[in-house]
């Protein structure tokens, strides 16, 4: 990933890629500094956009895996206090495939 900002010491992140003409503003540059500091903070992470973007997808995925075993785990203690047994338990039981590909 080519990083366009440069993180100095004491001033914050600067751009590196391109050349940015500055206001002398202070409200602005306040502005434009913080822009700077954010995007400095997202290219520390190393890690492009689409790579943001599929994380977040595949923690998503996992988050309804979670919470389907929740309900499914609900369930079947609910049937235990009503007197299933094991054997029964075993016989009702799903099975799952994780998408997980460590």
């Amino acid at each position: 990933m080519d990083r366009l900002t440069h993180v100095t010491n004491g001033f914050g992140a600067v751009p590196t890629k391109y050349d940015l003409t500055f206001t002398l503003n202070a409200r602005t540059v306040k502005g434009e500094q913080e822009i700077l500091d954010r995007l400095g903070e997202y290219e520390d992470t190393g890690l492009t956009p689409e790579q943001i973007r599929e994380m977040d997808k595949l923690y998503r995925e996992k988050c309804e895996e979670v919470n389907e075993l929740k309900k499914e785990k609900l369930k079947l203690e609910s049937m235990i206090e009503n007197g299933i047994t094991f054997e029964d338990l075993h016989e009702t039981m799903p099975t799952y495939e994780s998408s997980y590909r460590g």
